[in-house]
Order: structure tokens, then C-alpha cells, then sequence
């Protein structure tokens, strides 16, 4: 073994070697345990699966690697069962469970691991854990008439009585169970279960039957304590204290080496401690590895789709600024259709007239001011304004819902030839340099609207509004646009 660690130090990647130098120690640790050094044994047992969980990753550990793990951690629960400490025995006893899946194993075998793993469940009082732990156990098991099976049923039987099941069916299971028995010792085993069910029921005369059978028999040292302990309680109970100090006695002998037990499980605890934190360090370190390498990962493809979604959004932003332009282009062209093929109706009205000498002279009436402004076109156009009065020339362009479309700038003109008849005709034949837009500009000034306001309906940049409207004056030869609109309408 000596040598051994020495060729596995001087070539640690050698995995191989480390092999060979985990089941030297595998073997001087079985070696201790024959000769009842238990945590020289315990050791050994541990240095072997350290060195192996060292050298080799866990998806390595299958087939031959995987059974002499599995062999190991059976080995440290039969240590730490003996003496009785539960929770390590559990403990190695679900890691050799795993590692008996990987390779081949009698179903024997896994049937006893299972039934030792839930018999410290039992013990510790979880038993709802040891009952599957049996059950598994006892349905693996294709052969019924072995002890193993029989081990499984009468655990499963005493454990109904501790849930709470009836106790005439836990103990009918138990006596049928008895008679199946092959051997002294596993007759007594059975006996003093049943033993222990009179003894909780406080049923003091059959518990003894049953009990000094077991004391009386061939069976091994914890069990006849424990029948000990109970005998003597029972004859203290019944006044019997010659038969009580026979079984105090007996107690005695084994407290005796109370002391020794006591620090012989302290240093076994200590072992299996120091190897489960160590092991707990090695498997924090890897997972967070894990989570690093997971989390430059996530964040490379973060970073991808961010980068993405920015291209796309950039790409989407240029789409709608180009179909907003089309779209713009298309409406104002519309609209001065709309205006020329008004313009035009009008003349041919004219020429109607004319032709059937029907032509009627525009009577000079007053018009009334307050009349256009009621119009329906028009107090909508009052009440989006209201909704912009918070709005600055910078600002246009986000409020395209306050914008008029093109059914509602025809609906406008419409209203203003009612209201002044020929309006655009009469203005362009007072000005033929005025085009469709400046008419359409000089609708909105009838209504004594702003620059802004203009921009807001028409959904144009402030800027360009101001400069058409400033070349309008110039045309019109005026300084105020809104006075000189209100002239012609009450005029023409």
C-alpha cells in the first residue's frame, strides 16, 4: 500500500495507478476490520473513495469502478451500523445503492442494503422512509422462501403495528413468519419482536414468555440486552427483585464498556465527518464552475440577443420611417386631387350656368361668423386643439392621433365653400399664384388658428408650416394672415 501511494503521488494522472492504490486501501481497511479495529478500518475505507471521487468524475465511475465503489460505501455501512449510528449508516447506504445501479448486482444483495438502510430509518423514527426502503427491499426479491424475504416481511409487519395498524395483523404476520424459521437464530429474532409488541402494549405476562425465550437463547449481545432491560423493568414492576438483579447484572457487564463505545463512535463520527465536508467542498467547487461556465453562457447569448433586438428595432425604425413618408406623400396628393377635382366642379358648374343662361349673381348677404364655427368639422377640430394645448413646436411630430385625415380635410373645404361660395375660386382668380397648399392654408387662417395648431392638424414639422405661411403673406401682400382671411370670407 506504502508503495503504492508513493507511485500514485509521483503520477497523479495516472489513473490507473490510483485504481490499484484505492483497493490497497479497500483491503488493509477489510484487514483492520477482522481484527475489530474499526476506525483503523473506517479509515482506509474513506482514503479509498477519496482517492477514487479525486481521479476520476463521476459519469467515469461505472461497471468494475462503479462496483468497488458500491462495495466501499457497503463496507462503511456495515462499520457504522454496528454501531448503531444511524444517519452515517444512511448515508453511505444510499451512496452504494446508486452505485449498485450502474453494474450488475444479486437482487439479494440490493435487498439487504435496502432492508439495513431502512432498519436505520426505522431507528431514527422516519417511518414512512423505512417502509419504502422495505418495500423496495421485498418486491425485488423474485424468491420468496429466503431469509432475506422473510427479514423484509417481519420488519414491514412490526412497523404496520408502529404506524398504527391493527395489532392482531401485525402480530398474525409475525407468528406466520415464526413458523417459516430455519434456525434458532431466526426464531429468536422473530420472538422478540413479537416480545416487543406485548412489552408497548403493557401486556407484562405474554412480554415475558416471549422475552426470556430471547434471553434464554443463542442470540447475539444487543438483543439479549435489550430483553435484559426489559425483563427487569417488568420484574420491578411485579415486585420480583431477586429476578431483577439477575438481569441487572447482566446490564452491568455491558456498561462496563459504555465508556469505550461512547469514544469509539466520537472518532468513527469525526472520520465519516471530515470526509463528508471535505466531499461537500469538492462538490461546491465543481458546481460552481458549473455556474460560472452556465453564466458566461447566458450571458454571451444575452448579449447576442440584445445586439440583436437593437439591429431589429433600428431596422423596424427605418421601415415605419419610410412608410410614414409614402404614406404622406400619398395623402397630400390625394388631397390636392381632391381639391382640383373641386375646383374643377365648380368651374363646370359655372359653365352650366352660363350655357342655360341660369347664371345667378352672388347675393350680398352677411354671413354669419359663429354659423362655420359650430360646423361638426369644426368643433372637432376645437376639441383636439384643446387636447394640444401643452404642446410645443418640438412636439408635433408625436401626436399623430390629433392629426386630420384626408376625409376630414375634404369635409373642411366642403364646408368652407358653403359657407362662402367659391372660396378657393375666387381667391385664386384674386391671386392666381396661390397653389393648392396655400389655399389649403388659408382654410385653417378662416378659422383663426395658429401656426401651431396648423402644424398639429396638417401633422407637419412646425418649421415647415411657419415658412409656407410666411411665403403665403408675402402673395397675399399682408401682414396678418388671420385678419386678412376673415376680410375675404365676409367679402367674397
Amino acid at each position: 500500500m506504502a508503495w503504492y501511494d508513493s507511485v500514485a503521488e509521483a503520477h497523479p494522472h495516472d489513473k490507473d495507478i490510483a485504481f490499484l492504490d484505492a483497493r490497497c486501501h479497500y483491503m488493509n481497511g477489510v484487514g483492520y476490520y477482522e481484527t475489530d479495529s474499526v476506525v483503523a478500518a473506517c479509515a482506509e475505507y474513506l482514503k479509498a473513495l477519496e482517492i477514487m471521487e479525486t481521479h476520476f468524475e463521476e459519469k467515469d465511475l461505472v461497471g468494475y469502478k462503479a462496483k468497488f465503489m458500491a462495495l466501499t460505501n457497503t463496507r462503511l455501512v456495515d462499520v457504522f451500523s454496528n454501531q448503531y449510528l444511524s444517519e452515517q449508516a444512511i448515508y453511505y447506504g444510499k451512496q452504494a445503492l446508486a452505485y449498485f445501479q450502474r453494474c450488475n448486482t444479486e437482487p439479494w444483495y440490493i435487498a439487504w442494503l435496502l432492508e439495513e438502510t431502512g432498519m436505520h430509518y426505522d431507528i431514527l423514527g422516519e417511518f414512512e422512509k423505512a417502509k419504502l426502503f422495505y418495500q423496495i427491499g421485498e418486491e425485488i426479491l423474485i424468491d420468496t422462501n429466503t431469509l432475506s424475504y422473510r427479514d423484509l416481511c417481519a420488519h414491514l409487519a412490526y412497523l404496520s403495528y408502529k404506524m398504527g395498524g391493527a395489532l392482531d395483523h401485525s402480530l398474525g404476520q409475525l407468528r406466520k413468519i415464526l413458523l417459516q424459521a430455519e434456525d434458532e437464530k431466526e426464531s429468536i429474532s422473530r420472538i422478540q419482536i413479537i416480545g416487543d409488541i406485548f412489552y408497548r402494549e403493557s401486556m407484562m405476562d405474554s412480554a415475558v414468555v416471549y422475552l426470556e425465550k430471547v434471553y434464554q437463547g443463542q442470540s447475539n449481545q444487543d438483543s439479549k440486552l435489550l430483553s435484559a432491560q426489559r425483563l427487569q423493568e417488568i420484574c420491578l414492576l411485579k415486585g420480583d427483585s431477586l429476578h431483577a438483579n439477575e438481569y441487572a447484572m447482566y446490564c452491568s457487564q455491558y456498561f462496563i464498556t459504555k465508556d469505550h463505545f461512547g469514544e469509539l463512535n466520537s472518532e468513527l463520527m469525526g472520520l465519516g465527518h471530515f470526509y463528508r465536508q471535505k466531499k461537500e467542498e469538492k462538490e461546491h467547487l465543481l458546481q460552481m464552475r458549473k455556474m460560472m461556465i452556465w453564466g458566461v453562457l447566458i450571458l454571451g447569448m444575452l448579449f447576442l440577443a440584445t445586439m440583436m433586438v437593437a439591429q431589429n428595432r433600428k431596422r423596424q425604425k427605418w421601415l415605419s420611417t419610410q412608410r410614414e413618408s409614402l404614406l404622406s406623400a400619398t395623402l397630400e396628393k390625394a388631397q390636392e386631387t381632391t381639391e382640383r377635382l373641386l375646383q374643377e366642379n365648380e368651374v363646370l358648374n359655372d359653365q352650366l350656368k352660363l350655357k342655360n343662361k341660369e347664371q345667378v349673381l352672388p347675393r350680398k348677404t352677411k354671413k354669419d361668423y359663429s354659423v362655420l364655427v359650430n360646423e361638426p368639422i369644426c368643433v372637432n377640430i376645437k376639441q383636439r386643439l384643446n387636447k394640444a394645448k401643452r404642446i410645443s413646436s418640438f412636439d408635433v411630430k408625436n401626436y399623430t392621433s390629433l392629426a386630420l385625415s384626408s376625409k376630414e380635410l375634404c369635409e373642411l373645404a366642403e364646408i368652407i365653400e358653403k359657407h362662402c361660395n367659391g372660396f378657393s375660386r375666387q381667391l385664386k382668380g384674386l391671386y392666381p399664384e396661390l397653389s393648392v397648399n396655400d389655399l389649403k392654408l388659408c382654410r385653417f387662417y378662416v378659422l383663426d388658428l395658429t401656426v401651431l395648431q396648423v402644424a398639429i392638424l396638417l401633422h407637419t414639422d412646425y418649421s415647415s408650416i411657419r415658412k409656407r405661411t410666411n411665403r403665403l403673406k408675402a402673395k397675399l401682400g399682408c401682414e396678418d394672415i388671420h385678419q386678412q382671411m376673415k376680410s375675404f370670407f365676409f367679402e367674397l
